[in-house]
């Protein structure tokens, strides 16, 4: 391991042995690939039935790793030939089906169970809200927000093809032009740097997983690190006692952490760490209520999904009138995401008082690399009836 870590050692995964769970046992299964949320889940995808020729039902386990975690299950729709997962990201996967000889790609919201089905596409993109899909024949990438089917955003990736393959993480995107892995690099936005990478990229001999600033290849029987931050892929770690067997299997990327693990020959776990600043601390995903109902027992669950880990957290609600604030929950570390159940008081116990109020949710990032996170909206706030005090200012 190569520098300290950032928050403390997640959850020990757990599993009732003593009783048939087929969530553990799924969910931490590699037959139709498994990928973790960032939040603390583990989804996993498999098929209901040893033989799905002619289509079968699919179902995805949603296994909470935290102590004392839940799990559930949702069915994927259709009667499908198969099912890959490819990636997650929140409360978002992004599957590959099959249906009746047709390949498309699937997204699933595991919150809802509401399965979003795209075009027939080779290939996407899935960060927090954003799903990254090409547009066009030249090397742009458009973003769908999943909340809302709108494309809010695009990026030229500068390669001048439509990516065979892509992949996003934060402000970093991977892509080829061609299964023999043609024109692979990596791009930058706020840099708008391409950086094309110093190997071949070439399917299924090979695989590489994009994290924050950094690319991991497996080939040639070892695994590669290369370090993309400085504008240019510089090979940092070069694994040669690796237990190859692809992603998921000889090594996984945390996407949300900034690190990899892989599995030795010795069937031991190794972290490793790559130099330079990552990202800065962005809310990916977002589900906050307009209006809240104090009297309700439903609309009250606030989430921000986060895109690495934070120190501590604040939330304020300003009276836009007053020009008052008040704080209404604070917390401290935390991964992935910030979920509050709101019940119109404040840190205090007060009642805050009916009205609009701006909200602003303040998060100082867990690596300690660059200002708060700052983010912010509006909120109406109803059912009130009494108020035992005036809002102070923080």
């Amino acid at each position: 391991m190569k520098g300290p870590l950032s928050v403390a050692p997640a959850p020990f995964w757990r599993c009732d042995t003593s009783r048939e769970d087929p969530s553990c046992q799924h969910a931490a299964s590699t037959r139709s690939g498994n990928a973790a949320t960032g939040d603390g889940r583990v989804v996993g995808v498999t098929a209901d039935s040893t033989s799905c020729t002619q289509g079968c039902a699919y179902t995805a386990y949603i296994r909470d790793a935290r102590t004392g975690g839940a799990h559930r299950t949702v069915k994927l729709p259709g009667a499908l030939q198969s099912a890959t997962m490819l990636s997650a990201s929140g409360r978002h996967v992004l599957i590959r089906v099959q249906e009746n000889g047709t390949e498309r790609l699937m997204v699933l919201d595991i919150d809802s169970g509401k399965p979003l089905d795209i075009k027939p596409a080779s290939t996407a993109g899935l960060w927090g809200s954003l799903l990254w899909q090409p547009e066009g024949d030249k090397g742009v990438v458009a973003a769908t927000d999943l909340r809302t089917g709108q494309v809010t955003r695009r990026v030229d990736l500068g390669s001048g093809c439509r990516p065979y393959e892509l992949q996003a993480n934060g402000d970093w995107f991977y892509s080829t032009c061609s299964a023999e892995g043609a024109a692979a690099a990596a791009y930058h936005v706020p840099t708008r740097k391409r950086v094309p990478v110093p190997f071949v990229a070439e399917k299924p001999h090979g695989a590489v997983e994009l994290g924050d600033g950094y690319l991991a290849h497996e080939g040639y029987g070892r695994l590669d690190v290369y370090n993309l931050r400085s504008g240019t892929a510089v090979k940092e770690h070069r694994v040669d006692d690796f237990a190859a067997g692809g992603p998921s299997v000889g090594f996984a990327v945390d996407r949300f952490g900034g690190r990899l693990a892989y599995l030795g020959q010795d069937e031991t776990v190794h972290v490793v760490a790559v130099t330079g600043a990552g990202s800065p601390l962005a809310v990916i995903d977002q589900s906050v209520p307009g209006t809240l109902d104090s009297k309700s027992t439903t609309g009250r669950q606030a989430r921000w999904w986060l895109s690495k880990p934070a120190a501590s957290w604040k939330l304020l609600v300003r009276n836009p009138t007053s020009g008052i604030s008040t704080v209404v929950r604070t917390g401290g570390e935390t991964r992935g995401v910030i979920d509050l159940t709101w019940d119109g008081k404040d840190q205090a116990g007060r009642t805050v008082a009916n009205g609009p109020y701006e909200w602003t949710l303040l998060v100082s990032p867990a690596d300690g690399q660059g200002g708060p996170l700052t983010a912010t909206g509006s909120i109406t706030l109803k059912g009130a009836t009494s108020q035992a005090g005036r809002p102070t200012r923080p």
